[in-house]
């Protein structure tokens, strides 16, 4: 699967776009054909190696995603293949596929878009506060 790959924390001019293996799907986890990612100031921060939880490098950006769910990991109940959800990552999202914890994903309604669904969680959580609480 394809992926956007972060190997230095030089900011986002040093990604690149490499081949990567599938994820698996864990116990209580998903694993999510990625439709729609959010890119977010986060995002920035932990390719420049500024973020408060820093993976180590080699590492996939990408907070939030949303997508088609493929398989289910043991001890999943309600999320089966096929259904569509949005979920939060520590990392990840700017690939193909991506593993999530069921804890962190949502089912989403067949009329949202898997853009909206996408932006959902991180960018509008951001706009809510930022508009209504700091404005």
């Amino acid at each position: 699967m394809r992926a956007i790959v972060c190997r230095e924390l030089t900011g986002p001019a040093a990604l690149r776009i490499e081949e990567l293996a599938e994820p698996l799907s864990g116990p209580g986890q998903v694993r999510i054909r990625v439709r729609a990612c959010g890119v977010n100031f986060a995002d920035s921060l932990i390719t420049r190696g500024q973020y408060q939880k820093q993976p180590a490098t080699p590492f996939v950006p990408g907070f939030e995603v949303a997508g088609e769910v493929l398989e289910v990991g043991a001890g999943v109940t309600g999320f089966a293949p096929g259904d569509r959800v949005l979920a939060l990552t520590p990392h990840g999202g700017y690939a193909e596929q991506v593993a999530a914890d069921i804890t962190r994903c949502v089912p989403i309604p067949p009329t949202m878009s898997w853009e909206h669904a996408a932006g959902f969680p991180v960018v509008f959580g951001t706009s809510h506060v930022a508009l209504w609480h700091r404005a």
